[in-house]
């Protein structure tokens, strides 16, 4: 029996795997620990099965793991109860297992997810409640898990600020934004499929005023969530309010390490000044804080200033996401960048200390533009994760705006979950399926033979370029050689 940890950091884009290995002093091992240890998992820890498995999800981390059906079940069984070797003899029978050899891999499986901090050896912990089987209905596109790990919301359009860069064009709110009984509605419905996390955005959230309301709901299913905001309606006030209410990750926006590149690109004086503001008010109120950097043509310079800037000021780190020509950014083309731009922005991140998605010490620093890094994975759009529009609408991803789908002389509309429950949406949606399904790629991704492994890139940028999700990345260089090749 082999047990494995897939990791899938969907943050930093990086797949790792663990083999477990029999270790040289396995004996002395048990002779110095013993298997009568009881393992328990983190309290806060998530573990819902999959098809291939399932998924471990932490709100302390970004990203999840992928675990084999063997890592699933020892994972499941590790609630303070049951000792290594009870575990193991559980894996036995389950699994058909050789004895020893089930005992050395559990243990060894155990060890690592000690040393990660997902389990310990003191105290009890409460069972998950498996609120799906995802063994009872199959999906019809195989790589999309049997519910979303990570959901966008965006609670509303309103926002108090007038960024040249929204890719949702904000501003004024929607005339039909989902109510608050219908926004608690769709949560029920989230956590009864088992989505692990929410992330809460706009516009701007904290104009919404229903928000805490709409908190306390999501609170009360126990799934876990944070909030992406400007920061600039933020005092130690409101800061209190949102740890009471059980915030404990917020991300701020931070486009510059000054005033003017950062207010050049929000729209409103003063703005860089209360960011700092909210993000200080947040960090002394016990809330885990991320700054977010969105790169474009008039700030990418910025970005060594911008981390120096946040490492006295408490926060985990600053995640830098490469601008989409999406929303208002189509408006203006010195905020898209040149290839030249990425580059510079790519190899100062490294410089940096880039290593993974992390940089050494504090603070660390992410990228989302995983076209320019090494082992791209999947394009995780309508995969693992997706967003509901502040009126209701299901897209692919946090980025991809509301629009219309042309497959095969078809048009798609998005699914609405004013019309539809979100699960059933998640599992027949023909909008979704279109994203998912590599066969749906055009030229040149169609023929392509690492298109199951990036999915035609990210989608956004499809849309962006082409105006339809399905020609692929534009960033990715066959993409962009066939179509430079095809002008006359």
């Amino acid at each position: 029996m082999s047990v494995s940890l897939i990791s899938r950091d969907t943050r930093r884009r990086t797949v790792h795997t663990v083999y477990l290995r029999e270790s040289k002093h396995w004996w002395l091992q048990k002779l110095r620990q013993g298997f009568n240890r009881k393992p328990c998992r983190k309290k806060i820890l998530k573990i819902r099965r999959e098809r291939f498995g399932g998924v471990l999800f932490d709100p302390d981390r970004p990203g999840f793991q992928s675990l084999n059906k063997t890592a699933t079940r020892i994972v499941e069984l590790s609630t303070g109860h049951l000792s290594i070797d009870e575990i193991s003899d559980t894996l036995v029978k389950d699994f058909k297992g050789e004895p020893s050899k089930v005992l050395r891999d559990v243990e060894h499986f155990l060890s690592a997810l000690e040393k990660d901090k997902y389990v310990g050896y003191e105290g009890t912990i409460e069972p998950v409640d498996l609120r799906y089987d995802p063994w009872e209905k199959p999906l019809a596109i195989p790589p999309a898990l049997e519910a979303p790990v990570h959901v966008t919301i965006y609670l509303t359009n309103a926002c108090n600020m007038n960024c040249i860069h929204c890719s949702v064009d904000s501003g004024k709110a929607s005339q039909n934004e989902l109510n608050t009984r219908k926004w608690m509605d769709v949560i029920a419905n989230l956590a009864d499929m088992g989505v692990c996390n929410i992330r809460i955005t706009g516009g701007e959230p904290l104009c919404r005023p229903d928000l805490f309301e709409i908190l306390d709901s999501i609170t009360s299913t126990g799934m876990s969530f944070d909030i992406n905001t400007n920061g600039v309606l933020i005092d130690h006030a409101v800061a209190r309010k949102l740890k009471e209410a059980g915030v404990r990750d917020v991300s701020i926006s931070l486009d510059g390490s000054s005033p003017i590149p950062h207010e050049r690109l929000r729209g409103v004086a003063g703005s860089f000044s209360k960011a700092l503001d909210g993000i200080k008010a947040c960090v002394a109120n016990d809330m885990t804080v991320i700054v977010n950097f969105t790169v474009t043509g008039l700030n990418y310079q910025e970005i060594s200033p911008t981390i120096e800037l946040t490492k006295p000021l408490g926060v985990l780190g600053v995640t830098f996401f490469f601008i989409h020509n999406i929303g208002r950014a189509r408006t203006s083309n010195d905020l898209l960048l040149t290839k030249d731009q990425i580059d510079f922005a790519y190899r100062t991140i490294v410089a940096q200390g880039y290593k993974s998605g992390r940089v050494a010490g504090d603070p660390w620093v992410l990228c989302e533009a995983s076209y320019q890094f090494p082992g791209k994975q999947r394009c995780a759009a309508a995969i693992n994760r997706c967003s509901i529009t502040a009126d209701g609408f299901v897209t692919p991803c946090t980025f991809y705006p509301r629009t219309d789908l042309m497959l095969d002389g078809e048009i798609i509309r998005p699914d609405n979950v004013r019309a539809t429950r979100f699960d059933e949406i998640w599992r027949k949606s023909k909008y979704l399926d279109a994203i998912r399904n590599t066969e749906c790629l055009k030229p040149p991704c169609a023929s392509c033979n690492t298109k199951d492994t990036c999915n035609g890139g990210c989608r956004v940028n499809s849309l962006a370029f082409f105006g339809s999700p399905l020609f692929g990345d534009f960033h990715c260089p066959k993409v962009s050689d066939y179509y430079e090749n095809k002008k006359p």
